[in-house]
């Protein structure tokens, strides 16, 4: 339920934002973590509330952010989540995995470059090829 409250989080804001565009626009950043917390004068305290800060300086604008805790508890099938790596966080002595909520019903506007890695590798294979084609072809049968 938490991660579906997350998500409609992001669309009530996406929808604000698409009716104020005049005005500065609220982008928020959403951390779910799961564990024990401690209720103290009507706030809440603990090393969940410490874990879960520490997700949220992770996430980008727009984003769900949720812990292996949380992805191992969930039903996977109504919700899609990718993995984005194993993070050191403040406070643990182990990197704790997390995942992202992919744009689902248009609730992010904002749209994520693809991976350029991968195209960057391909068009330098392509240009060595190139390079080997006009030399093997072109310059080695006229010299002498």
């Amino acid at each position: 339920d938490a991660v579906k409250c997350g998500i409609d989080l992001q669309k009530n804001f996406t929808q604000y934002r698409s009716l104020h565009r005049s005005e500065r626009p609220i982008h928020i950043r959403v951390a779910i973590h799961s564990g024990e917390v401690i209720l103290r004068d009507q706030d809440i305290h603990g090393d969940t509330v410490n874990t879960t800060a520490r997700i949220e300086s992770i996430a980008h604008a727009d984003d769900i952010v949720l812990s292996e805790a949380v992805y191992q508890a969930m039903n996977k099938n109504e919700v899609p989540v990718i993995f984005i790596g194993a993070h050191r966080l403040k406070g643990l002595k182990h990197p704790i995995k997390l995942f992202r909520v992919r744009e689902r019903n248009n609730y992010s506007i904002k749209k994520r470059r693809p991976e350029t890695g991968i195209l960057k590798f391909l068009l330098f294979i392509f240009f060595i090829l190139l390079l080997f084609f006009v030399y093997y072809f072109i310059i080695v049968p006229f010299l002498p």
